[in-house]
């Protein structure tokens, strides 16, 4: 026939209606951190408008003032550590997990953090796919 079977491997997107972020969130494979204070605590998730943090140890924050440390990612041509001082709004928390945007960033910031999120992107796609190639060699 003419037309393609579709394949069950594609890669797609799904949209959650009850997510409040309008940028595509990433859970990073290298570790993140972000420093307030002296303290640093582990990002979860990050996207180009914001990110979530876990913390025992903060309460009743509104904004943040901190230093966020971006690993260097294969393939960008720079071998040190990204840094970008910026400040995060609090939107929610949940138990331990805080919620927060980024207040508008610099646009160096911005451009920094784009393309660490969108090499990021590409990164785990290209894992999962190269899991998925192996794990169907294995069954063969």
């Amino acid at each position: 026939m003419f037309w393609k079977k579709k394949n069950s491997d594609d890669v797609s997107i799904q949209l959650d209606d009850d997510d409040r972020r309008a940028s595509v969130r990433i859970q990073p494979i290298d570790k993140i951190v972000i420093q307030y204070e002296g303290q640093q605590f582990e990002v979860l998730d990050i996207s180009a408008t914001g990110l979530s943090f876990k913390s025992d140890t903060l309460k009743n924050c509104e904004n943040l003032n901190i230093t966020l440390f971006l690993p260097t990612l294969p393939g960008l041509t720079s071998n040190t550590i990204i840094t970008i001082n910026c400040t995060i709004q609090i939107l929610r928390t949940s138990n331990t997990i805080f919620h927060c945007q980024f207040a508008p960033l610099a646009s160096k910031a911005q451009e920094q953090l784009d393309l660490f999120i969108l090499t990021e992107q590409k990164r785990q796609i290209r894992e999962k796919a190269l899991q998925t190639a192996l794990q169907k060699k294995m069954k063969k």
